[in-house]
């Protein structure tokens, strides 16, 4: 007898746009369901993420109420797991039992039954989650065969659940059949059967899991027509029940009760092979391929400390048990894993995705900073926020949070507007990915294979609009805000978008030195400054910032160090900044400018400029070229300007300039 498990996973992550969860409802999810109502032999497990869930609830609740009845006819088994999709073993633990624990809650609530198995996001383990599992009161999960590998397991020798232990908390492993993940459903249903007969063959009485993403039954490219109007899951279902003399359906937590383990296992590190090869061996290490996934990462860390921390204090303050639970809504949504990879799917890439966990942190934040001081806390303070062993700069005011970096140009790094929850400098650098070799290539689109196959995402490679190659331009730095070029000669906006300047000073990413910080007046001051050179001559750069409420004062003063030589170059102060201003997407340069605006149409606010001198202004939209389920696609990610200006010193003379910026 051949057993299979089956089990389909349905997400949508937090910030996702509401039409892409109705498109998913009527491609995938909901003809999913009623192609299995007409199978009521096939048993699975459905899992709903809690983001998803909540959408439902409110645009389609007879949907659940189908699904209900199914569980409750013992057709289907639900799923539990992190309720926004974490990868739990980048949350603290207490975080990754939380999530686990309200997912439950959901479950039982939604579907009056009681979750015993976790959907484990991008199947991402490491040996202590057995610990964080069970602690939730789960007893079961899925990884690929690819992760029993790694410790001498042959694929099509796995069969049934595997136990491990983690200080002594036992968890059980189903190993998800990667052959099946590929056929199912891109290839004819004849190839699976043939491959679970062959299976049955060398082991009569065989145990064989599937487990993968429900939007590759129909929401993925060309998957509708595919498994829905060519029949491809009905027939699917149908020569199951069929072949049910040999081929059995069932539940996971029907065949854990009627089966006991196959053997003892301990898997290290790992993820399913894709994974593998998009992170370079180790999920972790997206945070070094992507600063901008590191500091997402540490700044959530860092709330979750706060939050916690709030929480206690709210338990002995009657009435502020629901703000301190707020907090928490907002942290865990922030965990949400999707900005915080890449690989065929946009994630970090797609902007809506890097603002909703921004949002989610920045409102976290302000709430328990609001428990624990009864006020929004309003100071200067020195923390190593992004753990790089430096301390970055942060400057706290009533309605924002500026983030200063001394140890990358003195940059501002985050620009937290309180009331909108938005960061506004949610950048993200132009970074080389080995699919833009295929873009360069001119790689096309895969045609449907043989036997009227059709080709994974896996497999596709396919370029959404024209053109894409010319744009594959890479960065030299982070897209930050104050950070500085000292560049000869003329340097327009194309230079700039084509990042082919070059530089003659070495203060872009060079370390400063706080000299000081304060109240003073009516703001904060932060002074900076820099030994370095400046067309191979000694010089120094002080930077002295003001934060008020709603922006910030800052004065450069450039001093040529050198006793003998004079120094002449042009200073161009670059600011990056998350927004969509019409008349910014398209380059341009104004020249003679003391004052510049730009005007957010995403959120309906402007950032305005007052310059001391007049500055030439470059102005270009940053694009990026990404990989995602559709396609290699162009992300508008926002506005790059440079302040441009002649700095002409004589030995051992200063140059100073003033300029205010708010929101």
């Amino acid at each position: 007898m051949v057993n299979l498990l089956f089990a389909i996973h349905n997400h949508q992550p937090v910030g996702n746009f509401d039409n892409v969860f109705e498109e998913a409802y009527v491609k995938s999810y909901r003809p999913f369901i009623d192609v299995l109502e007409r199978h009521p032999q096939i048993k699975l497990a459905l899992h709903y993420t809690g983001s998803l869930l909540d959408w439902l609830a409110k645009h389609h609740p007879d949907f659940l109420s189908r699904i209900r009845r199914l569980v409750a006819g013992g057709q289907v088994e639900i799923f539990a797991g992190g309720y926004y999709e974490p990868i739990l073993t980048l949350i603290p633990e207490s975080d990754a039992v939380g999530q686990e624990k309200q997912l439950c809650a959901k479950i039982k609530e939604l579907f009056g039954y009681e979750a015993k198995g976790s959907w484990i996001a991008e199947r991402v383990w490491e040996p202590k989650m057995p610990r964080v599992l069970a602690a939730a009161g789960l007893e079961y999960g899925i990884v690929d065969d690819s992760h029993f590998s790694l410790v001498g397991f042959k694929p099509e020798a796995l069969s049934g659940f595997y136990e491990t232990e983690e200080q002594g908390s036992r968890f059980n492993l189903f190993p998800c059949s990667e052959q099946l993940r590929y056929a199912i459903p891109f290839g004819a249903v004849e190839k699976t059967i043939e491959y679970l007969a062959r299976r049955h063959q060398e082991a009569p009485d065989v145990t064989i899991t599937y487990g993968d993403d429900g939007e590759k039954f129909g929401l993925w490219p060309d998957t509708y027509e595919w498994v829905y109007t060519k029949n491809w899951l009905h027939r699917f279902f149908e020569i199951l029940e069929q072949n049910a003399s040999w081929i059995r359906t069932l539940t996971f937590k029907e065949y854990k009760s009627t089966h006991r383990s196959t053997q003892r296992v301990y898997i290290p590190c790992a993820s399913y092979r894709e994974m593998l090869e998009w992170s370079n061996g180790f999920y972790r290490n997206f945070m070094v391929k992507y600063p901008e996934i590191n500091l997402m990462h540490k700044r959530m860390l860092y709330v979750s400390g706060k939050v916690e921390t709030a929480r206690r204090a709210a338990s002995t303050e009657k009435g502020n048990g629901d703000m301190a639970d707020e907090a928490r809504r907002h942290l865990y949504m922030a965990q949400a894993n999707d900005a915080y990879w890449h690989g065929v799917f946009g994630g970090l890439y797609l902007n809506h995705l890097r603002s909703a966990v921004y949002q989610n942190l920045i409102q976290a934040e302000t709430l328990a900073d609001k428990l624990v001081s009864k006020k929004y806390p309003q100071r200067i303070e020195a923390v190593d926020i992004d753990c790089d062993g430096a301390q970055e700069m942060i400057i706290r005011t009533q309605n924002a949070n500026f983030y200063f970096k001394p140890n990358y140009g003195a940059s501002l790094f985050a620009w937290d507007d309180k009331p909108k929850g938005w960061n506004l400098i949610n950048t993200i650098s132009r970074k080389e990915e080995v699919y833009h070799k295929k873009l360069k290539d001119k790689a096309v689109s895969l045609a449907e294979a043989d036997l009227g196959e059709i080709a994974s995402i896996h497999d596709r490679v396919v370029s959404k609009e024209e053109g894409l190659s010319d744009l594959l331009f890479y960065d030299k730095s982070q897209r930050y805000c104050l950070m500085d070029h000292f560049l000869s000669g003329d340097v327009g906006a194309e230079d700039f978008i084509k990042s082919r300047f070059q530089e003659c000073g070495s203060f872009l990413t060079a370390t400063y030195e706080v000299l000081a910080n304060k109240k003073a007046a009516s703001k904060y001051e932060l002074e900076m400054a820099a030994l370095g050179q400046i067309q191979g001559r000694n010089a120094r750069l002080v930077k002295k910032i003001g934060a008020f409420d709603n922006g910030l004062t800052v004065r450069y003063n450039v001093q040529n160090m050198d006793p003998q030589s004079a120094i002449q170059s042009v200073l161009g102060v670059e600011f990056n900044f998350s927004v969509y201003d019409p008349k910014l997407v398209k380059p341009g340069v104004l020249s003679g400018q003391k004052k510049f605006q730009i005007d957010d149409a995403w959120n309906g606010f402007s950032i305005s400029f007052d310059l001391e001198r007049e500055a030439d202004v470059i102005y270009y939209p940053v694009e990026t070229v990404s990989d995602s389920e559709m396609g290699i696609e162009k992300s508008f990610q926002g506005v790059s300007c440079v302040f441009l200006w002649l700095v002409d010193l004589g030995a051992l003379k200063e140059w100073s300039v003033d300029f205010k910026i708010s929101v």
